[in-house]
């Protein structure tokens, strides 16, 4: 998902007069997509970290919980991009299914870390 969003906003810039990113030629949709991008790298670090952390807790019988987080990603970063363009309000759910898994992650790995 985050390359998607590098490649967008490449396309973006190199097929417009926005090519020069200091030029302030962004259209709309163009920050829209760039906000996607700049989301995303901040959830793929969260959830890289809060995985990775979560994969060494886990059995053989549990460790397929982590490709169900990755699926909930990925659908969450689309319905984030995709509701984001038609409307700002409409990036909620999206985010919500990327966050909150995330979140839990983290609560989880923490309690593991500091309680064993």
């Amino acid at each position: 998902m985050l390359f998607a969003g590098f490649l967008s906003v490449g396309n973006a810039r190199f097929l417009s007069h926005a090519i020069n990113p200091l030029a302030g030629a962004e259209s709309e949709r163009m920050r829209v997509h760039l906000r996607y991008l700049s989301n995303t790298l901040e959830q793929v670090v969260l959830f890289f970290i809060t995985n990775l952390i979560l994969a060494t807790f886990l059995d053989t019988n549990s460790i397929k919980l982590i490709p169900i987080l990755v699926t909930l990603f990925i659908l969450g970063r689309i319905a984030f991009w995709i509701g984001y363009l038609k409307n700002p309000l409409y990036r909620a759910f999206g985010m919500g299914v990327t966050a909150y898994p995330t979140a839990i992650v983290l609560f989880y790995d923490t309690y593991r870390v500091l309680f064993g």
